[in-house]
């Protein structure tokens, strides 16, 4: 059972479970007339009274699954796996059970109020019900899987190549420099300017720009470099290993030993950024002095 279950607290998922087990509920008890509801009459006739007692049912079934759903459910954590969805599955049976039960034996003058036909009653609604419940479950699962399917696709098509070339522009209109994204290591802000640093071949090389950090992290947002500080951007593709602990962090490149600060304000941003796009950081625990903010 993969662990994102998201959708079973949905407004659509929630609402259409209701809709069904109410429906499937009605239309089950019109079609197979189970529990003795036309008390075992082979001459039996649909008539207006118990075409209006079974819709009760349905819709007592259909009320106390939305309020199940509505009201008590988004109370709850969040389902992680089989366990948490079998047993609200058998909540909502039991609720809607009982519920039922009180219901028919209105219907039928209180005739057969006793605990040993509440639970057979309550065991025979469950066996209904977990057609309906299963039914919703799969077709919302499938859903999810293939909405995801669809985003890693979409994803993995997006990729981004390290050989594509990045135009880093400045405020002149020929302040610009054009550097291969797997060339490029980070950005400094220094006053009105911004100090790239890049390799050639083997060295690592400089280059100002007159630009803001702020600019140049919007034009840059789609190619994996990321603001990991006021002061600084970080190409997170050169990343090869994240020291410090709690919020003191640096980020080690992979170019001499070189490293990057990250702020407080930026390192949950960045260490999500570089989670996602599955970079080659390691974590590394220590004492670390606290780094500029």
């Amino acid at each position: 059972m993969p662990p994102d279950l998201a959708f079973l607290r949905s407004t659509r998922y929630q609402l259409t479970v209701a809709i069904t087990t109410a429906v499937f509920f009605t239309l089950f008890l019109l079609v197979f007339l189970p529990f003795g509801v036309n008390n075992y009459d082979p001459n039996h006739h649909y008539t207006g009274e118990f075409l209006l007692a079974m819709s009760s049912m349905g819709l007592s079934t259909g009320l106390v699954t939305a309020l199940n759903e509505f009201a008590l459910a988004r109370r709850l954590p969040r389902p992680t796996g089989w366990s948490s969805v079998i047993g609200w599955w058998l909540w909502l049976c039991l609720c809607i059970g009982a519920a039922n039960f009180l219901l028919y034996n209105w219907w039928g003058s209180w005739h057969d109020l006793h605990w040993a036909s509440a639970g057979e009653f309550i065991l025979d609604c469950a066996a209904i019900l977990i057609f309906p419940l299963v039914g919703c479950f799969l077709h919302f699962r499938h859903r999810a899987l293939h909405q995801r399917f669809v985003s890693e696709l979409a994803l993995e098509q997006r990729a981004i190549d390290p050989e594509q070339l990045l135009t880093f522009s400045g405020t002149g209109a020929s302040d610009h420099i054009v550097l291969r994204l797997k060339d490029f290591l980070h950005a400094k802000a220094q006053d009105n300017y911004v100090e790239l640093r890049f390799v050639v071949g083997d060295a690592a090389q400089t280059h100002l720009l007159r630009a803001t950090l702020a600019n140049l992290a919007e034009q840059l947002q789609d190619a994996g470099i990321v603001r990991c500080h006021r002061s600084f951007l970080v190409n997170l593709r050169r990343v090869v290993a994240v020291r410090g602990s709690g919020t003191r962090l640096t980020l080690m490149l992979d170019q001499n030993g070189e490293s990057v600060p990250v702020s407080r304000s930026f390192a949950e941003g960045t260490l999500a950024a570089l989670k996602e796009i599955g970079g080659r950081a390691e974590a590394v625990t220590e004492t670390a002095p606290a780094g500029p903010e």
